[in-house]
């Protein structure tokens, strides 16, 4: 349906005369902005950009650690596959750096407008070419967290950016987002309502890491010591039955977690441990939608959360709650969720729904599937190279 908007001459920014800047959603939000005290971010904050690694250098498995966009989700900056630098890279990028409080944002590519804060120590460390960095907040960063989360922060990033098969925000556009500055007693409530998620995603990890190290022990991979082989044969017999002959999906660097768990007996298929897999459709977003819509990108943390809505039809994908959701297309194969915020949700064709039976607990299920065991096996499976592709049916 088309959409109409007029726009006097006198209010026609000078650097954009493009309709999408101009359409109603985003002059709305804009005049609900300016019923409030606003201050422009660069008046509130420092707002920097971080530094690609030198042409010809590469990341170490010891370091400095140098903060990616991966490493942005929930809202915060996590630290759990965070790459690193040598000492002798990080001198020629030092001033690039972030600490503790500092908010990154997203500012190249389809994540432009990911937003998180860094809430745990890293000590010293950089952060990518493709993030913002805001530091020196006059005013509380869990409330600067919150304004860049909300509708009203994310839409200035959709207005703002440029291009389309590689989206860009500018430093200089960003640095005059406009910021709504409340009485103090507001600002505080929100940075400490902000804080109480920090310390509970901290314990949140912290329990999960304990749940990692107990299902590696008890199956025996915490003294699991794999080979990595130069060269290797597999029987007959498991090329039959796996259905493939392809080199990749007898790796030993994959298929020797599953031969290991298969020894230790009292396993599944997984297949017998679910009611259905479903494989999601691609929906047309809508703010009127019936069901919150979710995608990879949406998966984060283990927890799936979208605030994009589709309507209801008879070809929607639905998943309920304690369905898991996996992608099982491109680069994120492997990367699981559990529904857990929503009764019913809606899910693109990148997802595949698990909907555990009554022999395993679906928080069970999630620890396995996330565990080395899991993760080696959907790596396993994958078919195809350019953009691969996990089956169902594997």
């Amino acid at each position: 349906m088309a959409v109409i908007s007029e726009i006097p001459i006198s209010k026609i920014e000078s650097f954009r005369i493009d309709a999408e800047y101009y359409q109603p959603e985003y002059i709305n939000l804009s005049k609900n902005l300016e019923l409030n005290d606003c201050s422009l971010l660069l008046r509130i904050a420092n707002v920097n950009g971080g530094k690609r690694l030198p042409k010809g250098e590469s990341f170490s498995e010891y370091g400095v650690p140098y903060v990616r966009v991966v490493d942005i989700g929930n809202g915060f900056i996590t630290d759990d596959n965070v790459a690193f630098i040598c000492k002798r890279i990080w001198e020629k990028i030092k001033r690039y750096d972030i600490k503790e409080k500092d908010i990154l944002v997203t500012i190249v590519g389809n994540t432009v407008g990911l937003t998180g804060i860094l809430n745990v120590r890293l000590g010293v460390a950089n952060f990518t070419e493709n993030c913002a960095r805001i530091r020196d907040s006059k005013i509380p960063e869990g409330f600067l967290l919150a304004f860049f989360l909300s509708k009203y922060g994310q839409f200035q990033v959709q207005r703002e950016k440029v291009g389309t098969s590689q989206p860009k925000l500018s430093l200089e556009r960003l640095r005059k987002f406009r910021i709504p500055v409340f009485s103090d007693s507001i600002l505080q409530k929100i940075d400490g309502l902000v804080q109480k998620s920090s310390d509970q995603q901290i314990l949140s990890k912290s329990l999960y890491t304990q749940a990692q190290e107990l299902l590696e022990k008890e199956l025996g991979l915490d003294t699991l010591v794999l080979e990595k082989p130069k060269s290797y044969e597999i029987s007959f017999s498991e090329v039959v039955g796996s259905h493939r002959i392809d080199a990749q999906c007898f790796n030993p660097e994959h298929f020797n977690y599953e031969k290991f768990i298969r020894k230790q007996g009292q396993c599944n298929y997984l297949r017998d441990l679910v009611k259905s897999f479903t494989k999601g459709k691609q929906k047309t977003v809508s703010e009127k939608g019936d069901l919150n819509y979710v995608s990879i990108k949406d998966v984060q943390g283990f927890e799936i959360f979208s605030e994009e809505k589709c309507f209801l039809s008879s070809n929607t994908s639905v998943a309920d709650t304690d369905d898991l959701l996996l992608a099982i297309t491109g680069a994120t194969i492997g990367k699981i969720g559990i529904v857990s915020r929503d009764e019913r949700i809606a899910f693109s064709g990148d997802l595949l729904s698990i909907k555990p039976n009554e022999k395993i607990h679906p928080y069970y299920l999630l620890a396995i599937m996330l565990s080395p065991v899991g993760q080696s096996q959907c790596i396993r499976w994958i078919t195809g190279s350019t953009n691969g592709h996990l089956s169902p049916s594997d």
